[in-house]
């Protein structure tokens, strides 16, 4: 009978390890692509990142990150957490995904949108699109959509 309990316990164990690996395995996960563009950069962590002054595709997960694009035309997909992102001096398509972003689009003509969530969204100089989309966001561009 002890040798039947102690099968099944070392049974639940692998199992919940392998149920603890599996959603911290899912919660740093990456986005492969970005708006349809293969990842060139990717952001894991609540740490900074950096792109390059090429043209980049940066990907994110979920937790909040700074990201600063840097010069090129860079795509970046800021992922589900808080994110603070600056865009750059090339013409830039920022989406902000989930979380609470402030998103800056500096130099350039950007495309920025903020995915759900109470959204900060500055085009700054160019010409540029936001569009807030859900939650409760504020806009500063010369064409804005969904904002307040």
């Amino acid at each position: 009978m002890k040798t039947k309990f102690r099968k099944v316990r070392v049974i639940l164990a692998l199992f919940a390890v392998f149920a603890t690996f599996l959603l911290l395995s899912a919660n740093l996960s990456v986005a492969a692509d970005c708006n349809g563009e293969p990842c060139t950069i990717e952001c894991r962590g609540p740490d900074t990142c950096r792109g390059t002054d090429g043209n980049d595709v940066i990907c994110a997960d979920s937790d909040g990150q700074t990201i600063y694009a840097q010069d090129g035309d860079d795509v970046v997909c800021a992922g589900g957490g808080d994110d603070l992102v600056y865009g750059g001096k090339g013409d830039d398509d920022i989406a902000g995904q989930g979380g609470d972003d402030t998103i800056r689009g500096q130099g350039g003509n950007d495309c920025i949108s903020g995915g759900p969530g109470d959204d900060n969204l500055q085009g700054n100089t160019g010409y540029d699109v936001v569009l807030g989309q859900r939650g409760e966001d504020r806009c500063d561009s010369e064409v804005a959509f969904q904002c307040e």
